[in-house]
């Protein structure tokens, strides 16, 4: 059972004939997503892709995929999982899966309640799908949604009925709808256009935030998917020689190989290529002899390994190596949130920053600690909240999102510490927190922490201090959260880590 929809990111790709065409890069499932709920993670997506910095990194991986020319190429046989666009997907996800955004849409009614935070779905990896699967192939009760990213800075949307929509109203089907067309099917119009009820002013709100929005055309769907969608035969626009293709963005790093790429920015000091060769999703895989094991690469997860100071920047690291595995990180966990609902949400991070972790804390914990004690605790809401950064002040909309985090505990690669924050939630007993750092020597224990002497031990590994305010702001919402979470002891830290085989 569900109202089920599915999500496509499409893009103009250099396939192996060495001509361009669009062709799907990511496909998502949702299993309940309809009326409204289509049009709100829409815009919570564009709205993602129009901060630069995530921009970039979607045009980093295209840039990849179109550089080395393998969509396509690896998908294994009769696999139900393929994404070349990684991190483009994951933005995806979050925006169709969570928003912690209560402020309210503009508009709005100066009285207005605040809006409820939204989650849905389990986990990132949970509804990815086959990105060469058809569009309408998933299992489909309320259509689907479409993004054209060939130009990350003027993406363009639409929806699309394929074959009926579980609505009030038909609408017709395999060709682009509007916001207005596919929201109203399941909403018609038939309200007092003077006097609309709450329902019908929402209905409107939502529709009119995509209002200036560009539309995927028909011919995009057709050469996207040319099974199930059909236009009048005109001379191809789309497919364009490779001779005649514009210069990579990325003109110096094409010249360049990862090895000297590197080598150069240690030597020299200048590391704002490094950021598009080494972090950037794709970009490993490009340069397959300059992997993990890489001399180069392994002396700098080295270096956040002993001195922490040494790689400060955590706020830019798009995290490259965590797309090729999401259960098998290359890289050492360096800060992991360990959270239990209904399910364990585990989001490990291989580089972080305090200010980050503080205000993620705030974003997650305000919820719970607020009028929303049964909000659904998805691991979605948690990879969403500690994948990001965004300074005090900046809306939840407006988010940076660095890198994809890892989904599960440090088993493999456990080398130096790990600072964890654990929230076991229990809606309708007593829950636990705290912080713990837990060295990964022989015969070494975790060891418990509370907010300020977790921040003090931030400060003597070298890293940057919390602003008081945000610090002040946190300890306020732990304050409200005392009634319903008590903090861990040493023993019950320990027996819990035990549990979890850490």
């Amino acid at each position: 059972m569900g109202q089920r929809h599915q999500i496509f990111i499409v893009a103009k790709v250099i396939t192996q004939d060495l001509v361009t065409r669009y062709r799907c890069v990511g496909a998502y499932h949702h299993q309940w997503c309809y009326g409204r709920l289509p049009l709100r993670g829409a815009r919570r997506f564009l709205d993602l892709l129009k901060q630069k910095d995530n921009a970039n990194i979607v045009k980093a991986e295209l840039a990849t995929l179109n550089r080395l020319r393998t969509y396509g190429t690896d998908v294994p046989p009769d696999s139900f999982v393929y994404a070349p666009v990684p991190y483009a997907l994951f933005l995806v996800a979050q925006a169709f899966c969570v928003d912690l955004d209560t402020s309210l849409p503009p508009g709005s009614e100066p009285n207005a309640p605040p809006l409820p935070p939204y989650s849905s779905g389990v986990s990132f990896t949970n509804g990815i799908l086959n990105a060469t699967m058809g569009s309408s192939h998933g299992d489909n009760n309320d259509g689907i949604t479409v993004f054209d990213i060939t130009t990350p800075d003027e993406p363009s949307y639409c929806h699309v009925s394929v074959g009926g929509l579980e609505s009030e109203e038909d609408v017709e089907s395999w060709v682009p709808l509007t916001a207005a067309q596919y929201c109203r099917a399941y909403y018609p119009d038939h309200a007092d256009s003077q006097h609309p009820d709450e329902q019908e002013k929402d209905v409107r709100l939502v529709i009119e935030s995509l209002r200036e929005e560009r539309l995927i055309t028909l011919d995009v769907l057709a050469e996207t998917w040319p099974d199930e969608y059909k236009v009048p035969k005109v001379p191809s626009k789309a497919a364009v020689s490779i001779d005649t293709q514009p210069n990579d963005a990325f003109p110096t790093l094409v010249e360049l190989t990862l090895g000297p790429a590197i080598e150069h920015g240690l030597k020299t000091g200048d590391l704002d290529p490094l950021e598009d060769l080494v972090w950037h999703p794709g970009k490993g895989s490009a340069y397959p002899r300059y992997s993990a094991a890489s001399e180069p690469v392994s002396r700098l997860w080295t270096l956040s390994s002993d001195d922490p100071r040494s790689t400060r920047d955590e706020n830019y690291v798009a995290n490259e190596s965590r797309l090729g595995s999401l259960d098998k990180p290359s890289y050492p966990t360096r800060f992991l949130f360990i959270g239990f609902d209904y399910a364990p949400a585990l989001t490990g991070l291989p580089i972080f920053s305090p200010s980050a972790v503080v205000q993620s804390l705030k974003d997650v914990l305000s919820i719970l600690a607020g009028q929303n004690p049964h909000f659904k605790m998805t691991g979605m809401v948690s990879h969403s909240a500690f994948a990001s950064t965004r300074s005090a002040g900046v809306p939840w909309s407006q988010r940076r999102v660095p890198c994809i985090p890892a989904a599960t505990l440090p088993t493999e690669s456990r080398s130096g510490r790990t600072w964890v924050f654990v929230l076991q939630w229990d809606m309708f007993g007593k829950g636990k927190y705290g912080f713990a750092s837990r060295d990964w020597v022989e015969g070494g224990k975790p060891t418990p922490y509370d907010l300020r002497g977790f921040l003090e031990a931030m400060q003597q590994e070298g890293r940057e201090s919390v602003p008081e305010s945000d610090v002040g702001e946190l300890e306020e919402i732990l304050t409200r959260l005392d009634q319903r979470v008590e903090r861990m002891t040493q023993q019950k830290g320990e027996d819990f880590f035990r549990s979890m085989g850490m």
